[in-house]
């Protein structure tokens, strides 16, 4: 065993500033190798020297230039439709949505936006990143721990209803195949944060549900039913279409969870120290090591083919260090989360709304099948509605309040949007489950058109009738801001000023400063 003087010393050391800034560095380049080395799907030991078949296939000059340009534009007609359907109180990632079916689907412009398949997979595969990061950073331990009831029956036993009664659905009424039944059911039975985000600050700006704390508990749900279907959902999908027998892929796969979860835990632990705390730059570095590391843990998992395992260790990569980080800030992690949420408003959400809608064609539609989507889809609302208000009977909320929980579950986007369709690329190995896998794919695209706006429009309306209006007192930031956020920049509240928490002169400066944290979120 280690001595307590030697303990002291290696402490000692690892806290020396410029030592935990090499580290700290070396630690960012190496990720940051890794994952462009393996995204790349080259050698990693002899990336420029591998003479190896790469991992996707080339393209020329002019299909790379033409798909830098797609990109570009794709991100700038997001943004317009978004801020549009803002404009109008819609979410944004539904403008962007519509934008992408458009340019699909009218003739000349189809041609015009040409995006390579790998580069498409890189930014569905960044995007999932960053959502895997926001929603395990956004578990606010705290209110765990005050409201477990709602937690573990809303953020977890709730979504697997859903998922179980759309598996039911699409395997018992309309002949799915177990394995892809299961597989639909994880990921059609995500909710989406983002969308309800908006509401739960306008409740929280007026007090409504305060009292009893309905809008954190609405949000830390949502994160915790993110991660939970995201996790049963890659490894779902891995099993589905792996080859061997059932009982060594079953072996294996318990054995690559638990080895993916050390790991992360390793690394979030690794960050407790790396970079250290309260120094210049700690927010700026502790952004960026995580994520390097995530996209270094998600593409060398895929790499090696065991794609799920890279969701397992970033969730407990996140959620170790985040514990760390909350405890040893007085911004907990609001500054990091801030710049992961400017991030997926400026870039990622516009570009995965955009590239889900250019997949769906109107041309080949089957009402058959989006007609089987829309039935697995109400199947599965019904089924959490009834779990909601059950599993929250005797908690101390009120009929209306209940519904409330219920209209902020219904929203279908951002899992759908990243992870749909990678089912159809899956599916391609295996003809047999391919028109299955069609069906899924536009089932979620109709799932967030119609969900999303109704789940906001559902919360707009009976909101501010169902949720009793505290007066007592003013919101408090940390009850809020201290849990997932999905925040862009129009979505900010304003800050506080000091009529409303007293005057600035009885306030000190760690007390502005912590509103100032609060207000970038």
């Amino acid at each position: 065993m280690v001595s307590t003087n030697e303990d002291s010393k290696i402490r000692k050391f690892i806290r020396h500033r410029q030592i935990n800034i090499i580290i700290t560095t070396l630690l960012i380049f190496v990720s940051a190798y890794i994952a462009l080395v393996t995204c790349l799907g080259e050698n990693i030991f002899n990336p420029i020297g591998n003479v190896t078949e790469p991992a996707w296939p080339t393209a020329n000059t002019r299909d790379v230039i033409n798909s830098t340009i797609s990109t570009f534009f794709i991100v700038v007609f997001g943004l317009i439709a978004g801020r549009l359907c803002f404009l109008v109180h819609l979410p944004p990632l539904l403008g962007s949505l519509i934008i992408g079916i458009a340019l699909k689907n009218i003739p000349g412009v189809n041609a015009w936006l040409i995006i390579l398949p790998s580069w498409d997979a890189v930014l569905r595969k960044l995007a999932f990143a960053l959502i895997m990061i926001r929603c395990s950073m956004g578990i606010n331990l705290a209110v765990v721990r005050a409201n477990p009831r709602i937690l573990v029956s809303l953020g977890c036993i709730a979504p697997l209803v859903e998922a179980l009664c759309i598996f039911v659905a699409a395997h018992f009424i309309f002949s799915f195949p177990v394995s892809l039944s299961l597989v639909f059911g994880f990921l059609l039975a995500a909710n989406s944060p983002a969308v309800t985000v908006p509401s739960m600050l306008h409740f929280q700006n007026t007090n409504h549900g305060t009292a009893k704390g309905i809008p954190t508990l609405v949000l830390a749900c949502a994160s915790a039913d993110n991660v939970l279907l995201i996790v049963a959902y890659t490894v779902s999908i891995g099993l589905v279409f792996a080859s061997g027998s059932l009982f060594a892929t079953i072996a294996y796969t318990i054995g690559e969870i638990v080895a993916s979860a050390a790991i992360g835990i390793f690394l979030g632990w690794l960050l407790w120290y790396f970079p250290r705390k309260k120094d210049t730059y700690t927010h700026l570095a502790r952004g960026i090591v995580l994520v390097t590391l995530s996209l270094a843990l998600l593409f060398s998992a895929i790499r090696l083919d065991i794609e799920f395992t890279g969701s397992i260790s970033l969730v407990a990569m996140c959620l170790t260090a985040a514990i760390r980080w909350k405890a040893d800030s007085e911004h907990q992690t609001r500054l990091e989360q801030r710049v992961y949420a400017v991030l997926w408003d400026l870039i990622f959400q516009p570009v995965l709304f955009v590239l889900i809608g250019m997949k769906f064609e109107i041309s080949e539609l089957s009402w058959h099948g989006i007609l089987i989507g829309l039935a697995c889809l109400g199947i599965g609302l019904v089924g959490r509605a009834i779990a909601v208000i059950l599993l929250t009977v005797g908690a101390g909320l009120t009929m209306s309040e209940q519904l409330i929980f219920v209209f902020s579950f219904v929203p279908k986007a951002t899992v759908q949007a990243a992870l749909a369709p990678g089912i159809v690329v899956a599916a391609a190995a295996f003809p047999e489950l391919l028109p299955q896998a069609s069906i899924v794919l536009s089932a979620c695209v109709v799932a967030i058109l119609l969900t999303a706006p109704l789940g906001q429009l559902a919360l707009g309306l009976f909101g501010p009738k169902f949720l009793t209006q505290d007066t007592k007192r003013p919101p408090t930031p940390d009850e809020f801001y201290g849990s997932v956020e999905e925040l862009g920049p129009e979505q900010q509240p304003p800050r506080r000023s000091s009529s409303s928490s007293g005057s600035r002169s009885h306030r000190s400066p760690s007390e502005d400063l912590r509103d100032e944290g609060a207000a970038t979120g």
